[in-house]
């Protein structure tokens, strides 16, 4: 196994190991963004919806440490790349902004991505993101 990794990583675009390291960092933000976000939130409808959101990023988190580790046979440290607001609103509208970002990222790194497995797990994230978007955009516009 770990002699197959080794060969995965040299045919492996060190672009596609950035574009990993980079979505563990975003998704593992906003992992911890959501959670400050569902202890703000003003109703327990708000609070579940996010936390749902917030079980897909850990998902999210959990798919790209799996590809990460089976492309390099080491594991990434995630960083906070952003400081979460502690009031709702700004919260929701940082979010909101973030997931959009994140989908046209994820579907850049999607097309660049010559390993089907890396392809697939930017893909379905992107749509993923796009989802969490609309319910922000919703927590938002309804208020």
């Amino acid at each position: 196994m770990y002699n197959s990794t080794l060969q995965l990583t040299e045919g492996i675009n060190p672009e596609q190991i950035n574009n990993i390291a980079r979505a563990m960092n975003v998704e593992y933000t906003s992992i911890f963004c959501l959670e400050t976000l569902a202890q703000l939130a003003p109703s327990l409808e708000e609070r579940e919806r996010i936390l749902a959101i917030r079980a897909d990023e850990f998902r999210h988190y959990r798919m790209f440490a799996e590809l990460y580790f089976n492309l390099t046979g080491r594991e990434h440290t995630p960083q906070m790349i952003a400081v979460c607001s502690n009031l709702y609103e700004r919260g929701l509208k940082e979010a909101f902004f973030n997931k959009q970002n994140n989908v046209a990222e994820y579907l850049n790194a999607a097309e660049q991505a010559d390993v089907p497995a890396v392809r697939n797990t930017f893909r379905r994230a992107s749509w993923d993101e796009q989802n969490h978007g609309v319910w922000l955009l919703y927590l938002l516009t309804n208020r």
